[in-house]
């Protein structure tokens, strides 16, 4: 427990340093995507069930027309591939967002909100 709650620390660390300089043109596009993303990933049921809550951080980019994962870090597994499979199954050009550029976002999973 203690090994994943410092990965998660070390990947929340690397996403709160990591430059956007020069990221102006697609703010409104990774907001966009960010915003489906959070209304499209649901708690998982399994793990309401289990009263399981936690964090998930995910690095994508995209490749040959697919999201890639470039990094990802939680706090639970069946979180985290809960957060992955989702992604994963998008199609990038339902969103305009660069190619080769890495996308960072955070899923937040508590069962008091």
């Amino acid at each position: 427990m203690f090994k994943k709650l410092m990965l998660a620390a070390s990947f929340a660390a690397l996403i709160s340093t990591a430059s956007f300089a020069g990221v102006k043109d697609s703010e409104s596009n990774t907001k966009s995507l960010n915003t489906y993303l959070n209304s499209h990933i649901a708690y998982p049921r399994a793990a309401k069930d289990q009263m399981v809550e936690g964090t998930v951080y995910v690095a994508v980019t995209v490749e040959n027309g697919k999201f890639v994962i470039v990094n990802s870090a939680a706090t639970n597994d069946l979180l985290k591939a809960h957060v992955e499979s989702k992604i994963l199954n998008l199609n990038p050009a339902d969103f305009d967002i660069e190619a080769a550029k890495t996308y960072n976002f955070r899923f937040k999973f508590d069962l008091k909100s």
